[in-house]
C-alpha cells in the first residue's frame, strides 16, 4: 500500500510541476507548443523518476520523487528556453 501511495505522490508532483507554464497545458506536445513547454513536462517526469530511484536509495523516495521532479522541471525549463531564444 505504501509504495502506491508513493507512487501516486510523485506523479502529482511531476504533473504539478510540468504544469507551471503557460499556454496548451492539456497536450504540451500540441504543435504550436513552445519548447519550454516541452522540456518543462519532460524534465519533471524524468526528474520525478530519478530522484524516486535516488531516493530509494537513500530510504526517501517520496522526498527524492519531490526533489528530482522540481529539478527536472527548472532543468527542462531553462533548456527549452534556450531552445526558444536560439530560433
Amino acid at each position: 500500500m505504501k509504495k502506491i501511495i508513493i507512487s501516486i505522490v510523485a506523479a502529482a508532483s511531476a504533473f504539478t510541476f510540468s504544469n507551471c507554464t503557460t499556454g496548451t497545458l492539456s497536450n504540451p506536445y500540441a504543435p504550436g507548443t513552445s519548447n519550454v513547454q516541452k522540456d518543462t513536462t519532460a524534465g519533471a517526469l524524468i526528474g520525478t523518476a530519478v530522484g524516486a530511484i535516488a531516493g530509494k536509495q537513500s530510504g526517501s523516495t517520496l522526498g527524492g520523487a519531490i526533489l528530482g521532479g522540481g529539478a527536472g522541471a527548472v532543468l527542462g525549463s531553462a533548456i527549452g528556453l534556450n531552445k526558444d531564444a536560439s530560433e
